[in-house]
């Protein structure tokens, strides 16, 4: 600011007959404040910089909801994994293989589960696999999460 004002004063002084003090000062009066175009373009910088903060926000925010719907698709997918796992402390019989769907609601959402039992090269071994899906409003959003476990018959 100061250089733009001696620079100011300067032009004054060279294109002025009187060099009083009463001419800088008059001069000043009529040329204080901003430009129409300096507040346009103040304008337009201020909105860029809005707008950049804007998305980006958004974004964090669309992130942080994934990740909380991937972590909790994961505690669902162990949730399933050790209840398969307890269910062999109560009974002798071998778990069944094949596919099987089932709901659960966890985190005031509803999930979808997966569960796939195959058999191993081992006759006391099974591999068992939970795919999670999101249920929001009916409609499946995923898989979110898969894991895989081995179980024993003992």
């Amino acid at each position: 600011k100061h250089f733009i004002f001696w620079v100011l004063v300067r032009s004054i002084r060279r294109n002025s007959t009187h060099r009083g003090r009463t001419d800088i000062r008059n001069h000043m009066k009529h040329h204080v404040g901003f430009t129409l175009i300096e507040l346009m373009i103040a304008l337009v910088v201020i909105a860029t910089i809005a707008g950049a903060v804007f998305t980006r926000t958004s974004e964090t925010v669309t992130q942080l909801s994934s990740i909380e719907r991937r972590t909790f698709a994961s505690w669902v997918a162990e949730n399933e994994m050790e209840r398969l796992r307890l269910g062999r402390l109560t009974s002798e019989l071998p778990i069944p293989l094949g596919t099987t769907a089932s709901q659960i609601r966890l985190g005031n959402q509803d999930w979808k589960i997966l569960r796939t039992v195959q058999a191993t090269s081992h006759p006391w071994l099974r591999r068992a696999q939970f795919t999670i899906f999101a249920l929001v409003n009916g409609v499946e959003l995923g898989p979110l999460d898969t894991v895989t476990t081995f179980i024993g018959r003992y």
